[in-house]
């Protein structure tokens, strides 16, 4: 009894000395990044059908032009009228704890403009529809999915604050996902939902408090995943002759635009002017490659020139990297026996038919090649390979990986070469040292 007594005050004791004890802080809460279609905000991941886009940072995207709360950018959600929705989630340093509750807010707002494509009826659209905000938690190391909260229809084009009680009904949460959903009942509607300036998650009531005091000194580390699934990893959502969701363009120095292939004809014309000219412009008539795609339809071009400018494309993890541990990754990679592509002028075009290698680079925001992970044997064959690496950090964690094109001699001169890249595996750790 008196030993109880003595580990009740000493909790006490050290509780008191960390007086936000069991506060779950929220990465990146005001969404804060570079206003930009189909890009995850920094800290956040996409969680949502991979034949669908991420959502968008806001504003200026698809007319959206309500001014942020906080900061410089928000983040901009929708729902579909064919059924999809848009959600994006982050792990948590600490876990929301069973049956405890937590007090949390965001501020919300939907746009008079939200304006894109229907995949159900083919034409523009304003999704202006009615939508409200779901709030999940995800127990990771169970993979269970549990519904914490539902906001009421959100109507209001200014921002309000919406409060709301969680409460994780039987086991810990490990990460918290925010859901764009719909606003009446069995209805599929287009609509947009905009979030600004979340708080933390403040603990009202903690059901055990031996339970959290573990958590808060011990934190687990939940960004340690086994299994890193990539988003759009066989290229397949991409504008028809664009840059495919999910990846940027992180070369710096461009030869050309990196895109998806082969070439497919719009099925409908944007309204929005320069667009059309693009799609109905220079490779409408004499596509690059036509090489088929070896999952899917589509695949991923990189190219390397003799002026040593290098195309590479970047995606932000769900997980991290871990220093020291060793994961496996597998890709398909051709070789296209034509690439006629644009040199720095648009009058002169150059074959880009040789082979050239890949290198994978792990890195950071800011810095997507850290780190060189591995080096693939030269891309010679036009018909696909399955090429398998081991990655394994030595130098840091990281949260982003990096695919560049590279020559097949590091010290011969720099050439006109192409690299096709498809159906990219999920990176699975092997081993941790």
């Amino acid at each position: 009894m008196k030993t109880g007594v003595l580990f009740f005050l000493f909790l006490l004791f050290r509780l008191s000395a960390y007086p936000q004890a069991g506060k779950v802080l929220l990465k990146n809460p005001s969404f804060e990044d570079e206003p930009k279609a189909s890009h995850v905000p920094q800290g956040w991941f996409y969680y949502g059908p991979s034949e669908e886009s991420p959502p968008d940072v806001q504003p200026g995207q698809f007319g959206c032009t309500v001014k942020p709360l906080r900061g410089n950018a928000y983040l901009g959600m929708v729902t579909r009228d064919n059924g999809t929705t848009e959600s994006v989630g982050q792990s948590l340093a600490i876990p929301l704890l069973a049956d405890s509750v937590y007090d949390f807010s965001v501020c919300l707002a939907t746009s008079r403009r939200y304006e894109s494509f229907s995949r159900l009826t083919g034409t523009e659209t304003n999704f202006s529809g009615p939508v409200r905000l779901r709030i999940w938690g995800i127990n990771l190391e169970l993979a269970k999915k549990a519904l914490l909260a539902e906001s009421p229809v959100v109507s209001n084009h200014d921002w309000i604050r919406y409060r709301f009680e969680i409460r994780p009904p039987g086991i810990n949460m490990d990460a918290l996902l925010l859901e764009a959903w719909y606003g009446m009942p069995q209805q599929s509607t287009n609509g947009n939902l905009l979030l600004d300036n979340c708080s933390a998650l403040m603990p009202k009531f903690i059901a055990d408090t031996a339970v959290i005091a573990e958590a808060v000194f011990k934190p687990k580390p939940l960004e340690a995943l086994r299994l890193i699934e990539l988003y759009n990893p066989s290229f397949e959502l991409a504008p028809v002759y664009f840059l495919p969701f999910g990846w940027e363009d992180t070369a710096g120095e461009i030869t050309t635009w990196v895109r998806a292939h082969p070439y497919q004809k719009p099925r409908y014309r944007s309204i929005s002017g320069p667009v059309v000219q693009i799609y109905t412009g220079m490779y409408a008539q004499e596509p690059p490659t036509k090489k088929k795609a070896v999952h899917g339809e589509r695949y991923l071009s990189l190219l390397a020139s003799e002026k040593k400018k290098r195309q590479q494309v970047s995606q932000h993890l769900a997980g991290l990297l871990k220093r020291d541990s060793i994961y496996s990754f597998s890709l398909n990679m051709a070789r296209s026996k034509e690439f006629w592509e644009n040199l720095e002028s648009r009058d002169q075009q150059a074959d880009y038919k040789n082979p050239l290698r890949l290198r994978i680079w792990g890195g950071t925001e800011g810095n997507p090649n850290a780190e060189l992970l591995a080096v693939s044997p030269s891309v010679v064959s036009t018909d696909w390979r399955k090429f398998d690496f081991v990655l394994q950090p030595l130098e840091g964690d990281y949260d982003w990986i990096t695919l560049e094109a590279w020559y097949v001699s590091d010290f011969g001169e720099p050439y006109n070469g192409n690299l096709l890249l498809d159906n990219l595996s999920p990176i699975e750790m092997l081993v941790r040292e």
